[in-house]
C-alpha cells in the first residue's frame, strides 16, 4: 500500500520519480537471482514483493514490441540483468539514463523463456515491472 501511495504522489506532482525517498527491502541483483523473494505471478508484479536495488547502472534502454521499455543493467553483484518498465507505468516514469548510478524499485519476476540466454544473464530473474527509479548521489 505504501508503494501505491508513493506512485500516486509522483503522478500528482508530475514527477518522473517519487518525490519522497524510494522504500522497499534493500537487496542486490544477486539476491534477486537467488530467488529468495516472492516474485510476481505475472509481468505486472501481481502478488510479488517490491525490492529496492542501489548502485544500478543501466547499459542500454530499448523499446520492445510489447510496449515495454527494456533495460539492460547491472550492479556490482550481477551484470547483465534485465529490468522492464511496462506501459502502465510509463506515464509516471521516464526512461532511465544510461550511465549514472540509480536506485531501482521493482518486483522480481521469473521469465523462464529467457533463462538460458546470455543477454539475460543465464537466469530467469528480472525486475518486471520497475515501479520507480531515481539517480543516486
Amino acid at each position: 500500500m505504501r508503494l501505491l501511495a508513493l506512485l500516486a504522489l509522483a503522478a500528482l506532482a508530475g514527477c518522473t520519480v517519487p518525490a519522497v525517498p524510494l522504500s522497499g527491502q534493500v537487496v542486490t541483483l544477486a539476491d534477486v537471482v537467488a530467488g529468495t523473494f516472492v516474485g510476481g505471478r505475472d509481468k505486472l508484479g501481481t502478488g510479488g514483493v517490491a525490492v529496492l536495488v542501489h548502485n544500478v547502472t543501466v547499459h542500454v534502454v530499448r523499446n520492445e514490441e510489447d510496449g515495454d521499455w527494456h533495460l539492460g543493467a547491472g550492479d556490482a553483484t550481477k551484470d547483465p540483468f534485465i529490468m522492464e518498465i511496462v506501459p502502465r507505468d510509463q506515464g509516471n516514469l521516464s526512461k532511465p539514463p544510461v550511465g549514472p548510478r540509480l536506485a531501482v524499485l521493482g518486483v522480481p519476476f521469473c521469465d523462464r523463456a529467457h533463462q538460458a540466454e546470455d543477454w539475460h544473464g543465464f537466469t530467469c530473474w528480472e525486475l518486471h515491472p520497475v515501479l520507480a527509479w531515481q539517480r543516486e548521489p
